[in-house]
C-alpha cells in the first residue's frame, strides 16, 4: 500500500514476492501519485514486475481514471462484489475520496464507514468469509468487527500497524 509510484520500491516488493514464494499480488492502493491519465506509469511498472495474479483496492490518490489502467494491467479492481483471485475470495470497495495534489475531492458522497456497512452485508451474504481489501481502515473495520471476513487489509496511514478485533464468535 501506498507506493505512490516510487519505482524503486518495485526490485524490493519484486525480491520479496520471489523470496515468499508469493502468487498473488495485493495493493490497498496509492499505487498512483495523482490519479490523473499520467499516473498510468506508476500501474504500469507495478504490473510489469508482480505476479500474474494481481487484485487491488484504489485509494485516494489512484483516481477514477487509474481504474480501467489497472484492469487492462490484469488487476482485478475490487468492486463491492466477493471476487475471487487465485482461489482467494475478497471483497472491496475503491477509497471514497479523491486527492490530488493536497487537495481531497469526494467524488463518492458515501462516507467510509457507511462503505464499510455495506460491504458487511455482502461478506456476510458470502459462502465462506472473504478477505477484505480498502485503502481506509474505516472501510474494513466494520467487516471485521462484524465476523464476517477472515482477514481485512488496508493502507492509508504510511506506517506499518496491527490492529486485531475480536470476531462476534469471540475469536
Amino acid at each position: 500500500s501506498d507506493e505512490h509510484c516510487n519505482m524503486g520500491m518495485n526490485t524490493v516488493f519484486t525480491g520479496s514476492a520471489e523470496a515468499a514464494g508469493a502468487t498473488i499480488w495485493v495493493t490497498t492502493g496509492d499505487v498512483a501519485i495523482g490519479g490523473t491519465p499520467i499516473d498510468k506509469i506508476c500501474v504500469e511498472q507495478m504490473a510489469e514486475n508482480m505476479p500474474e495474479l494481481r487484485i487491488v483496492a484504489p485509494g485516494n490518490h489512484d483516481g477514477p481514471e487509474l481504474r480501467g489502467v489497472f484492469a487492462s494491467n490484469g488487476f482485478t479492481v475490487v468492486d463491492g462484489t466477493i471476487q475471487e483471485v487465485g482461489g482467494l475470495r475478497f471483497v472491496g470497495i475503491p477509497d471514497p475520496n479523491y486527492s490530488v495534489f493536497g487537495k481531497t475531492e469526494r467524488y463518492n458522497s458515501r462516507i467510509s464507514r457507511q462503505m464499510g456497512v455495506e460491504l458487511l452485508g455482502t461478506a456476510c451474504a458470502a459462502e465462506q468469509p472473504p478477505i477484505v481489501l480498502s485503502h481506509s481502515s474505516k472501510v474494513a473495520r466494520p467487516v471485521i468487527e462484524g465476523g464476517c471476513a477472515t482477514y481485512g487489509f488496508s493502507g492509508h496511514t504510511h506506517k506499518e500497524s496491527t490492529l486485531l478485533l475480536p470476531r462476534q464468535d469471540g475469536r
